[in-house]
């Protein structure tokens, strides 16, 4: 997908609506988002999060609570050491 970006994280697709998420940048490098619809057939959709403004960045998170989703969701980074903090529930 990204030739000089590594998956940092995958949250699979879940078999009922996740009732929301938090995905949080935590490097300079940032974070590339993939949501996929649950057969992954569909075009997916990308979201580009900052790092952090200690680290240079615009400091970045996504917080979709009360917005469900249900499909995979594929965290990138160029950094290989990135650390970034992901929640569902």
């Amino acid at each position: 997908m990204f030739h000089s970006h590594t998956v940092s994280s995958v949250l699979p697709a879940a078999s009922a609506p996740r009732l929301g998420y938090l995905i949080q940048a935590q490097c300079a490098a940032g974070l590339t988002l993939v949501l996929d619809d649950p057969a992954g057939a569909l075009a997916p959709t990308f979201v580009v999060l900052a790092g952090p403004s200690t680290n240079g960045g615009q400091g970045g998170s996504l917080s979709m609570a009360g917005m469900p989703h249900t499909g995979r969701i594929r965290i990138y980074s160029s950094s290989a050491v990135c650390q970034m903090a992901a929640r569902a529930w």
